[in-house]
């Protein structure tokens, strides 16, 4: 009885061990930055930033509804601004904004053509280096797609640079809800 006992609790281990892994994987593709995730609840989405701005870490963007965060590891200083869209409570898309904090029209330096070249050496560090290059008729993008998250970072004009994540799961839900083919 024992024996019996003991291969059903390793078969239930092992089999839990299987989910974990799983689940580990799937997850890094829900990965989006700092702790944010795709699915994540607006609450807690809220609930993150708050505690993030006690500790001084993030405050609030320049606009009514973003999220401001220093970038230190590129120099000169970046500004990020962040905000996800929500679909059923849930975050399934991230627009990303960066700027070089010293910008100014007379300052080309620091324009955005050359900081996407080290926001995308950053991107490929964290998310990898399969980063396709595509031509369209409103400029280049690097693009990535890795499990349902795709990545999509673009110069947007002389100042910022974009990146959008997004969950192309949910983005074809919505699309179908749109076009009522659901």
């Amino acid at each position: 009885m024992k024996n019996i006992l003991f291969l059903i609790l390793i078969s239930w281990g092992s089999i839990s061990c299987e989910r974990n892994t799983k689940t580990q994987t799937y997850s890094k593709n829900d990965t989006i930055f700092f702790d944010f995730t795709f699915g994540m609840r607006k609450q807690d989405f809220y609930n993150y930033c708050a505690e993030k701005n006690r500790e001084k870490i993030f405050t609030h963007g320049p606009r009514n509804m973003e999220i401001e965060y220093t970038m230190t590891e590129i120099q000169p200083e970046v500004m990020m601004w962040f905000y996800p869209d929500f679909y059923e409570d849930r975050i399934y898309k991230m627009k990303v904004t960066y700027m070089y904090t010293p910008w100014a029209p007379w300052n080309t330096q620091y324009y955005a053509d050359k900081l996407i070249i080290k926001i995308l050496d950053i991107y490929k560090k964290k998310y990898g280096s399969n980063f396709q290059t595509v031509q369209t008729p409103n400029g280049t993008i690097h693009s990535q797609i890795n499990g349902k998250r795709r990545i999509n970072i673009r110069v947007k004009d002389e100042q910022y640079v974009e990146a959008f994540f997004t969950d192309m799961k949910i983005e074809k839900l919505i699309e179908k809800k749109e076009n009522n083919l659901l």
